[in-house]
């Protein structure tokens, strides 16, 4: 309870406003990606039928490991897409630019971002990779551009990159009422 409570001082202290939702302090990250973790395990659950039995911190990478069974485990590597310059205008005050950056998402835009995160997961796995039946990469956004019925309608029909170790990509959005945590899946079985 201890540690909930110091996680929640620390991210109502935090200067970032912009798309913080996801966010959590560095040094309370493993709490962060658990719960991330936590919400895209309710779509896991119902997209494949299958229950996962626990949760838990990973090496980073992967940030966190589902045990789907005794001998299956699959790791999840988390990233967030997020406009840093929207975060370090709003910071800094700049309301014009932040408003200017907050409103700077394109289908081209959008899909450079995700395939760059995608590259830098890709090259961070190369060792690790074949501990776990499945390396799954989950984006969480925040944005309010990328909510889930206007990213989803380019998202879903773009082509992307083959990796060698990632075989599933997923974007987490913030909740929305009546639909709880939308999820695009990006690539994957």
């Amino acid at each position: 309870m201890e540690s909930i409570c110091k996680f929640i001082n620390s991210y109502t202290a935090s200067k970032r406003k912009h798309a913080n939702y996801f966010a959590s302090p560095r040094k309370h990250r493993v709490l962060g990606d658990t719960s991330i973790a936590e919400e895209f395990s309710q779509y896991f659950k119902k997209a494949f039928d299958k229950n996962i039995v626990r949760i838990v911190p990973g090496d980073d990478p992967p940030d966190v490991i589902f045990d789907v069974d005794e001998e299956r485990k699959f790791g999840v590597e988390l990233t967030e897409l997020v406009n840093q310059s929207a975060i370090k205008a709003q910071i800094n005050g700049s309301q014009e630019e932040y408003f200017s950056e907050s409103f700077n998402w394109d289908s081209e835009k959008t899909i450079r971002r995700i395939e760059c995160l995608l590259e830098r997961k890709e090259s961070g796995a190369q060792n690790i990779a074949d501990s776990f039946q499945r390396y799954i990469v989950l984006l969480h956004t925040d944005e309010m551009m990328l909510a889930n019925g206007y990213a989803k309608k380019y998202l879903l029909g773009h082509k992307w990159p083959d990796y060698e170790n990632i075989t599933d990509a997923y974007l987490l959005c913030s909740y929305e009422p009546g639909k709880g945590y939308p999820v695009i899946k990006l690539f994957g079985t």
